[in-house]
């Protein structure tokens, strides 16, 4: 006759802890749910940058600093409608410039501008998703890796081009790199600032651990991204026999140096390494100016002398 009593007291105490961690553990789902929430958010968002149009004084300025520009377009795999500046070479050779997320064609005009002084062309191209080129969304070198392969090919086909090279800044360097391992006819390739793998990059700029990178990656996923189809670092050595070029800031909180030190060192010869230590992500250019000049142009004047 006493066992109820007894049962019903043992049950009260059971219920107050049990009433707690039932709650906690509620609490608990709801903290991760909006933590993850925040994360996949954030990793969406990097994939839809906001759009840096091409301005007048953008294109006045292009005009002035490459002899016989044209905007020209042609079609991604996907149907959409790419945007770029071609200027033809005098010497037969070319670079596509492929910049980083958040610019345009007009971002590496300074470069293509050195470059025509010496003779060479250049297909500056407005990345899907930035400029005034279709899209919505920025795959961080999954599809924009094809989109180079298509740039280099409308450059190939143009009169007077008989040799094609690649030059990518970041986002645009990972684009460039898939895009040389597929394609034969990119003939030099030139990195800025390139991840080894985007994996890697997501879990180095997660800064609350592995469970932010990994919410973080489902941001990507959700936009179409691919992201271990972005890991150009077990594939560098393909790019030989053809001349490899990269560029490296000392400063560079975005891609450290010793991103690029691991590049290099998962390439083949022939290749060549500039490190400016004092530089940060990009600016390259005009951090030095001259160096610039001297390192890069020269080269690409070995460079495609071997490719011919």
């Amino acid at each position: 006759m006493f066992a109820v009593p007894r049962a019903s007291a043992w049950l009260r105490r059971l219920a107050t802890p049990l009433g707690v961690l039932g709650a906690g553990a509620c609490l608990g789902v709801l903290a991760l749910g909006g933590f993850g929430a925040h994360y996949v958010k954030a990793g969406y968002l990097q994939c839809h940058p906001r759009r840096a149009r091409v301005t007048d004084s953008d294109v006045e300025r292009a005009k002035q600093l490459l002899p016989g520009l044209r905007h020209v377009t042609f079609r991604a795999q996907d149907g959409a409608i790419l945007h770029a500046w071609y200027a033809p070479p005098k010497n037969g050779a070319l670079m596509v410039l492929v910049t980083g997320l958040g610019g345009n064609r007009a971002s590496l005009l300074d470069e293509a501008g050195l470059f025509a002084r010496h003779g060479y062309g250049s297909l500056l191209l407005d990345a899907r998703a930035h400029g005034d080129s279709d899209g919505t969304r920025a795959t961080w070198g999954y599809l924009e890796a094809d989109d180079v392969v298509r740039a280099v090919k409308f450059a190939r086909a143009q009169s007077g081009v008989k040799e094609v090279g690649a030059l990518g800044f970041s986002v645009g360097g990972s684009a460039v790199a898939l895009a040389a391992f597929r394609e034969p006819q990119i003939s030099v390739v030139v990195l800025y600032a390139t991840w080894t793998s985007l994996r890697e990059e997501i879990a180095f700029k997660s800064k609350r651990g592995r469970l932010a990178a990994y919410f973080t990656t489902k941001g990507y996923e959700l936009s179409g991204v691919d992201v271990d189809a972005v890991r150009p670092e077990p594939r560098m050595k393909s790019l030989a026999p053809r001349p490899l070029l990269m560029i490296s800031g000392g400063q560079d909180r975005d891609t450290p140096a010793w991103v690029m030190d691991r590049l290099f060192e998962a390439s083949a010869d022939p290749k060549e390494i500039w490190r400016l230590p004092e530089v940060g992500h990009g600016g390259y250019f005009h951090a030095d100016p001259e160096g610039y000049e001297r390192r890069v142009v020269g080269f690409l004047d070995r460079s495609f002398r071997l490719a011919h």
